[in-house]
């Protein structure tokens, strides 16, 4: 349920995560996409019980400039996944991007599940 005040909010509106870097000497970008609707699959699975186990992939051979394509979601007790996050980042070999990625997505779902009041 959400609070009163929020009821004007459109859960399916797309957008950029805080912590986004782009760097244009090296062509690195990294960036996270999700919306509120996103972040509550990831709600409804903490609040079921289980355990929370972020599913992430990546592939690069997607995109012409190398950049890698991040998925992020959760299984429920069915194992249907269910998308929590998208990003773009510069490889799929490294780890520090996903391990920022991972970041913002964990931060990002505390600031909206603060926000909305989710009971």
């Amino acid at each position: 349920k959400l609070v009163e005040q929020d009821k004007d909010v459109k859960d399916h509106t797309v957008y950029v995560v805080s912590g986004w870097e782009i760097d244009s000497e090296t062509a690195w970008v990294t960036y996270v996409l999700t919306s509120e609707k996103l972040m509550k699959n990831l709600w409804h699975i903490k609040e079921s019980g289980m355990p929370v186990i972020l599913c992430v992939d990546t592939t690069h051979r997607l995109v012409a400039k190398g950049h890698s394509v991040f998925v992020c979601g959760v299984c429920d007790i069915a194992q249907k996944f269910h998308k929590v996050a998208y990003g773009v980042q510069h490889s799929d070999k490294a780890v520090a991007p996903n391990a920022h990625m991972l970041r913002m997505v964990a931060k990002e779902y505390l600031r909206v599940k603060e926000r909305m009041k989710w009971s």
